[in-house]
């Protein structure tokens, strides 16, 4: 009978370890504070019987933040004092949010999941990395083929930005420029319109969306072929107004101009240093791990071992600081100290002068 409990519990704890980190000194300094993570993060102890009751509520939240790329993690203060000291944890359980390059906000308030999460998507970064496509002005900056940054636009059926896509944008901020349309934009026609436009060698992409398009509109699919009269033809039939736009709602597009830095061999077998206008879409389960999983693939950002060497460039500027920042301290402790000892020693010299007065008049 107790096996039996001692397994249910086993089975239990690792369900919950799938969701929540268990947090070390190393994993805290490294993950946490180290690296460009948001993290919510909840300091408790051992024997503290609100920190455990809590936990089925933020193993929730460590579920459905997941979705969004937001790391939750617990960090057991028997086992690290030091971090109790740092963070001023006088009373557990304490909950903080840390967010890259900010100073951390602690979370007071009701310990359910559902505000927890609407604290952490109220306080997340990335809005400004997102550039919401409302006029053509913004349009044709963001469609600017001469520009060297890949984009990745994202339109969505929400007028307001998924939480997931900011915190996408914010990983790849340095890496692409992030656009954003949604159905009860005015704009959206327009927008779609200058990703059409982009096609090159494309074009199978374009119709595949397009062929959706009008089967929703009750249209027949137009056939594949190379007959330029028949293309004619139909690009002057003008869609019939009562269907409006139609787009899959989510979709990402990939966009990508860049001049190739390798080379890539013709049919003849020459090499070219030119590279074909990429545009990739992408329908599937949108969720952080899957459309960050296909922003690497694509190659939009930097290869890894230069992020990780920025990163560490990064670390070490930070140190680097810190450390002046200390020199800094003690050079003003020490010019202090001295000021002290110059001013006693003054005094001293007073008082004995004085003395020696005293002892003359006497």
């Amino acid at each position: 009978m107790i096996s039996s409990i001692l397994s249910i519990l086993s089975v239990v704890q690792n369900i919950y370890a799938n969701a929540t980190i268990e947090l070390t000194t190393e994993s805290f300094k490294k993950d946490v504070l180290g690296n460009d993570n948001t993290y919510f993060v909840m300091f408790y102890m051992t024997n503290c019987e609100p920190c455990h009751d809590m936990m089925p509520q933020l193993e929730k939240l460590a579920k459905n933040m997941k979705a969004i790329g937001i790391k939750v993690g617990q960090i057991n203060l028997d086992n690290y004092p030091e971090i109790a000291t740092t963070y001023q944890c006088t009373q557990v359980p304490k909950l903080l949010l840390f967010r890259p390059n900010k100073e951390p906000l602690e979370y007071a308030k009701e310990r359910s999941a559902k505000a927890m999460g609407k604290f952490i998507n109220d306080n997340q970064l990335g809005q400004k990395q997102i550039t919401l496509l409302s006029n053509d002005k913004i349009l044709d900056k963001f469609f600017n083929t001469s520009a060297k940054i890949p984009r990745v636009l994202l339109f969505s059926s929400k007028s307001t930005i998924p939480p997931m896509f900011k915190q996408l944008c914010y990983k790849h901020r340095r890496g692409v420029m992030c656009g954003y349309s949604n159905e009860q934009d005015d704009n959206v026609e327009k927008v779609w319109e200058r990703v059409k436009n982009l096609q090159d060698e494309d074009d199978e992409i374009i119709e595949e969306f397009e062929a959706k398009e009008k089967q929703k509109a009750g249209q027949p699919e137009e056939p594949k072929g190379e007959n330029v009269e028949n293309t004619e033809e139909q690009e002057t039939q003008e869609e019939p107004e009562e269907k409006g736009f139609l787009v899959e709602y989510p979709t990402v597009f990939f966009l990508d101009w860049r001049a190739n830095k390798g080379k890539e061999k013709k049919g003849n077998g020459t090499e070219s240093g030119e590279m074909k206008r990429r545009i990739v879409r992408y329908n599937g389960k949108i969720n952080f791990a899957e459309v960050h999983k296909r922003v690497l693939e694509f190659a939009l950002v930097k290869p890894k071992e230069d992020m990780e060497a920025e990163r560490l460039a990064e670390q070490k500027r930070r140190q680097q600081a810190d450390r002046e920042r200390v020199r800094e301290d003690r050079k003003k402790r020490q010019e202090l100290k001295e000021k002290k000892k110059a001013a006693r020693k003054d005094k001293k010299k007073k008082k004995a002068q004085s003395q020696r007065e005293d002892d003359d008049e006497l």
